[in-house]
């Protein structure tokens, strides 16, 4: 090829052949430089698509950490009192016990509810607004699956009619709860059937 008689295609042809040169060359130097520092790559590939997953794993275990950690502080693990919702409570006391009778009344009906046991008296007089019914526990635990204590009705009618009513009242149990027992059973003087608290 003469170099004065050079076409237009051929300084294409020319130009053309540079930029594959230019490439090809860019292309080598680049997978040289990767293959030299390839533990620099290979740490790029672990750092971005490894990582992402644990963190994942690692946010969602701090979040749990968090909320069992809440439950520590003094609003959340709080026991709220406990509340006596019955008319009375059962007493304690192996005197009172002994000496409780239910004189002229008679029990009708005995059940627990809850913490709460229920009874229902019967007997004469005008209105009944004066008489005095008392519960009594004797203080002692009968060694059984469940344990059973014993209660006795103190009931006191100084009326003087002779119409016969009817009245019902309850009684708080919770004081007479067992250590590492989940319920026991209840014996209630007059009453034929032992009751089952559980709690």
């Amino acid at each position: 090829m003469n170099l004065f008689n050079i076409r237009l295609s051929d300084l294409d042809q020319i130009e053309y052949s540079w930029e594959n040169i230019e490439y090809n060359f860019l292309a080598k130097a680049k997978m040289k430089t990767c293959l030299s520092l390839r533990h620099i790559c290979w740490a790029n590939r672990f750092s971005i698509e490894n990582i992402k997953k644990p963190m994942k794993y690692i946010l969602q275990l701090s979040m749990l950490i968090f909320l069992f950690s809440a439950c520590e502080t003094k609003e959340c693990c709080v026991i709220p009192p406990y509340q006596n919702i019955c008319d009375d409570s059962v007493m304690i006391s192996a005197d009172q016990y002994d000496a409780a009778s239910l004189g002229i009344g008679t029990l009708l009906d005995a059940n627990i509810t809850d913490d709460c046991l229920n009874i229902r008296i019967s007997s004469s007089g005008c209105d009944g607004s004066s008489w005095m019914i008392k519960a009594y526990d004797s203080g002692g635990v009968a060694e059984s699956l469940p344990e059973q204590r014993f209660i006795k009705i103190s009931f006191e009618n100084p009326e003087k009619c002779l119409a016969v009513f009817a009245k019902e009242l309850s009684f708080d149990l919770y004081d007479l709860r067992v250590e590492g027992s989940q319920e026991i059973i209840l014996n209630v003087d007059g009453w034929g059937d032992g009751l089952r608290y559980v709690y």
